[in-house]
């Protein structure tokens, strides 16, 4: 049964916590790298998705949003996206902090 109540990426690692066993001994570490070759065709970040009920917010972030500046046209349109990119990497690194009790 997947666990996706909460989760968060950083170092190359996702967390994910189980809220129906709210304890620090719910927090398991997913390798990216792994989810990438169990999860996403061929093997790559830019695969598709083989099973959705693997996939997470965090997830979609570190293997196809962080890519969207690089692939816009205009700089306006780059800058508004890595505005919106650095927030969410803020987002999942102040959800980690509160997922592991830091905050």
């Amino acid at each position: 049964m997947p666990i996706r109540s909460m989760c968060w990426a950083q170092s190359g690692c996702q967390i994910f916590y189980d809220r129906r066993r709210a304890s620090r001994e719910t927090i398991f570490i997913y390798p990216l790298k792994e989810y990438i070759a169990d999860n996403l065709v061929d093997g790559k970040p830019s695969g598709r998705i083989k099973d959705i009920l693997k996939h997470a917010p965090n997830l979609e972030f570190e293997t196809k949003d962080i890519k969207i500046p690089a692939k816009l046209y205009t700089a306006k349109g780059r800058t508004m996206a890595k505005e919106k990119i650095k927030y969410m990497a803020e987002f999942f690194a102040c959800l980690r902090s509160e997922i592991v009790g830091e905050r």
